[in-house]
């Protein structure tokens, strides 16, 4: 059995960033995103990071943005946790922290792209609530396709 963990998510700051493109760089390796890409999310106006700490460690970070094009909207770039951290509800409670971040600023939904063969990240934002709204062809590049998911983040409120 599991050991309950104690999780905290805030605000990530700039200070946070070694941690967290170390943590990218092992979610996603050669398609990682960059560490100036990251810093510039870290710092730009409109973005929303957040990081979950156990143990006062950053062990995961989700990063998106406000949007808007005729409506208010949440953007998702991206969810990472830790491999030693996976699998105890971090990866939902920053999706949930994030989501409620967007909802508190206006936005009634929420969308993010996920690799149509990401198995644990399609199952993880299904439990959560979202759902495939169209594919884009060679997102990732030649034979890479991503699903686009989106949720409603004003039912049942």
């Amino acid at each position: 059995m599991m050991v309950q963990l104690q999780v905290h998510v805030r605000r990530a700051s700039t200070k946070d960033l070694n941690r967290i493109y170390k943590i990218e760089l092992e979610c996603f390796g050669e398609n990682a995103f960059t560490k100036n890409l990251l810093s510039y999310l870290l710092s730009a106006d409109g973005t929303v990071c957040l990081v979950a700490e156990v143990d006062d460690q950053v062990v995961g970070f989700i990063m998106g943005c406000l949007e808007f094009d005729g409506e208010v909207k949440g953007h998702i770039f991206t969810l990472d946790v830790s491999e030693d951290y996976r699998r105890r509800g971090i990866a939902s409670k920053l999706l949930g922290s994030i989501e409620k971040s967007f909802l508190d600023a206006g936005a009634g939904s929420c969308c993010l792209e996920v690799h149509v063969k990401n198995y644990a990240a399609l199952n993880l934002y299904r439990r959560n609530g979202y759902s495939v709204e169209k594919i884009i062809r060679n997102y990732y590049g030649p034979g890479l396709d991503a699903y686009v998911m989106r949720k409603n983040l004003t039912e049942n409120r």
